[in-house]
């Protein structure tokens, strides 16, 4: 081992991870990318020669190409708790109030306050010992999280190794930070994913989260993810009296702070700053949603404590759903997968929320009624969070003249077929099962994520393939091939074989997720559920539907002939529905095997009307009984193979309020299901049981109005184990 090389080794990592800081924390390079990239490929070298000497905080390792099968659980040091919300200055009035009364005679009104921005990104906690990043996890259940330490290696805004002249004074320090994607990267990264024919990300936020959980460190480094560091958890061997001496240090260490923070006197002068960033948050290279202000003295942070989910010296502000101003161009109607018509406000494109809007859902016939929509309106239009922009209403002036009510269309846009209503439905629907635009629906719903989950597998990919008349329906999709879709615009072969891998891999996906990827209307995951508790096998649920047919029909027909008995204390009703049962049973016997267990269509509890018609219409064609014989000899899975499980939540009724951290939604209402529960969207007197995460919504006032058991999420875990 040479010694001069040894040297050289350590001065150019020290030389480039002052750079690094230079150019990722402070904005301020002092040399071109050029120079930066020889001095990489020069430490390249000498690790190469001597690979003896390499080291996991050397600049060089930020992407180690080694793919993760999965993420441990790494334990918080210290809890990352989440922070309650306001979104008034009257709740924020509140908050300090609350932060008085909790000091009592440590404090007067004038309590200092520390003010930053609320990055809309990922918490994330960082854990150095002796100066060396070690280790890197999400909040996860604020207890524990995930360990996505080589992800987050990829962010050159993360020191690998702390500017500390004595290692001592930091042998343990955890820091906390927000991920996030600047929006730039955003829009950049969503036109690659659209050409390649993947979904685009509905938001940064989304996107960094998304890209943090990647099994692969070297895809994460091509997101170009940021990080400003806010905190400290957990540290030793050093005492800070506020937290704005705890910013300063980790300015000094080398972390990446954002330098929109403010230290007030005392609560009146947060307000400017609320005002302030309502105003100017779309400025900025990066989404925000609020401010975050915290209690500036840690003697005062120790004295008021914390919750079981939120410390008591801290809150959010956030700012309420944004809306603006702007004008119908006109008024066109989407074709989705069942058909139904469902008319879009063109708008004049208008900045809101960080994003450029020119299109609005309109919902229905009956809304643009109510609202009195018509081209060339100008209109108000709000967009919370991800929900899709819409139009809360219209500005009317005397002096202007508006445009004629809008109708809707006799004709589908798209083929030109027929359009009919079901019953009392307000929704016109196309009723051509081969409408181009339904195809298109219908194969995006099938390999969306509840469904089939075939990744890669986006709208741009679909259109063309249907366009091109290469897919028809989903057993076409097995039978694609490379050369196919190497013909595709902007399809790469390597595209190619992950939509191709993806295809193939989703033939594994459970019963469930097949039978609610036919979509069939009215049957959601849940109804897809219940029908696979009752049937097992799609066989026997066509069976259960072909059953109803006969019995409906026959029904009918003893109506027609007034046959009744009348020595039976049944309702004329009742009589004529246990006659046609008893035909439909006498004409349709069913298989030894079947009869102990099986159950009319019509007696699950919660198949309604709509439900068990939808499953008659959708099984009583031919094409589609067609479709499932071919996706069986595919391979696809056509039966449960779940086990008997005990079913302690039979017929409970849950539903949830706020954001769990230790279990997703998803997550819950399976395994709610596996135990004989169900989840309802809506609460009413036939909930038992509301689980409130963070941030929980008016559920909450209702159930306690109503009586209802309210479960944190450590009590539901409880329940669910």
């Amino acid at each position: 081992m040479s010694e001069r090389g040894k040297v050289k080794i350590e001065y150019l990592r020290e030389n480039i991870r002052q750079h690094d800081i230079l150019y990722y924390v402070n904005d301020n390079p002092t040399i071109s990318d050029r120079e930066y990239d020889l001095l990489m490929q020069q430490l390249r070298d000498l690790e190469e020669k001597f690979p003896e000497l390499v080291t996991p905080d050397s600049p060089t390792q930020r992407v180690g190409g080694k793919v993760t099968k999965k993420f441990t659980a790494i334990a918080h040091k210290s809890p990352m708790l989440s922070l309650d919300n306001t979104y008034n200055v009257d709740d924020l009035r509140d908050f300090h109030d609350r932060v008085v009364r909790g000091l009592g005679k440590f404090s007067s009104e004038n309590i200092e306050y520390f003010v930053e921005l609320k990055f809309d990104g990922l918490a994330v906690a960082l854990i150095y010992e002796n100066g060396v990043f070690l280790q890197g996890a999400t909040r996860g259940n604020g207890k524990e999280g995930e360990d996505i330490t080589a992800n987050l290696k990829t962010i050159k805004s993360i020191p690998l190794n702390l500017s500390i002249k004595d290692k001592k004074e930091f042998e343990f320090l955890e820091v906390r930070g927000e991920v996030f994607m600047p929006r730039e990267s955003f829009f950049e990264l969503n036109k690659i994913r659209e050409a390649n024919g993947e979904a685009p990300f509905a938001n940064p936020r989304n996107a960094a989260a998304g890209s943090l959980r990647l099994l692969d460190p070297s895809v994460t480094a091509s997101r170009k993810l940021d990080i400003f560091i806010y905190g400290m958890g957990s540290i030793e061997s050093v005492n800070f009296k506020t937290h704005s001496e705890i910013q300063a240090k980790l300015q000094n260490l080398g972390f990446k702070l954002n330098k929109n923070h403010y230290t007030c006197g005392n609560f009146q002068e947060i307000l400017p700053y609320i005002e302030k960033w309502k105003a100017e948050k779309e400025k900025l290279e990066y989404d925000i949603d609020g401010l975050v202000i915290k209690v500036n003295s840690l003697a005062y942070q120790n004295k008021l404590g914390e919750t079981s989910k939120f410390p008591r010296w801290a809150v959010a502000y956030k700012y309420e759903a944004e809306r603006t101003k702007t004008v119908v161009k006109n008024i066109v109607c989407q074709v989705g997968r069942t058909g139904a018509i469902t008319p879009v406000a063109v708008l004049k494109p208008v900045l809101i929320s960080g994003s450029t809007v020119s299109r609005a859902t309109l919902h229905n016939e009956n809304e643009i009624k109510r609202k009195d929509i018509r081209i060339g309106d100008k209109v108000v239009i709000e967009k919370a969070g991800e929900i899709i922009p819409q139009v809360v209403s219209v500005i009317k002036s005397e002096k202007e003249k508006r445009g004629v009510p809008f109708k809707m269309p006799s004709l589908c846009p798209e083929c030109q077929g027929k359009l009919s209503r079901h019953g009392g439905e307000t929704v016109l629907r196309c009723i051509n099962y081969k409408c181009s635009a339904q195809v298109k629906e219908r194969l995006l719903h099938f390999a969306s994520r509840n469904a089939m989950d075939i990744e890669h597998f986006g709208p741009s990919v679909i259109e063309q393939l249907v366009d091109k008349g290469w897919v028809k329906d989903f057993s076409d999709l097995y039978t694609l091939n490379s050369k196919d879709l190497a013909q595709l615009e902007r399809m790469a072969e390597r595209s190619a074989q992950n939509i191709l891998d993806a295809i193939e891999k989703s033939k594994n996906a459970p019963f469930e997720k097949v039978l609610f990827a036919l979509g069939i209307d009215e049957v959601g995951e849940g109804v897809a559920r219940l029908l696979i508790k009752n049937y097992q096998t799609l066989d026997n649920l066509i069976y259960a539907a072909e059953k109803s047919q006969r019995t409906r029909f026959l029904g009918f027909l003893v109506k027609i002939l007034n046959f009744n008995k009348p020595d039976k204390k049944f309702t004329k009703s009742q009589s004529l529905r246990e006659v046609a049962r008893f035909l439909a049973d006498f004409m349709y016997p069913l298989d030894k095997e079947k009869k102990d267990s099986y159950v009319d269509l019509e007696e699950i509890k919660d198949i309604g009307v709509n439900i068990a018609r939808s499953l008659r219409v959708f099984f009583s064609q031919d094409s589609n009984l067609d479709e499932i014989r071919k996706l069986n000899e595919l391979g696809l899975q056509m039966s449960s193979t779940q086990r008997t499980h005990p079913r302690p939540l039979e017929d409970k009724n849950f539903t949830f309020t706020g954001s769990l951290e230790s279990i997703t939604r998803e997550k819950a209402k399976e395994k709610i299901f596996v135990l004989g529960g169900k989840v309802t969207a809506a609460i009413s007197k036939n909930t038992d049981f509301l689980v409130v995460g963070n941030t929980p919504g008016t559920k909450y006032n209702k159930a306690k109005e109503l009586g209802i058991k309210i479960l944190t999420e450590k009590e539901f875990k409880e329940i669910l184990d």
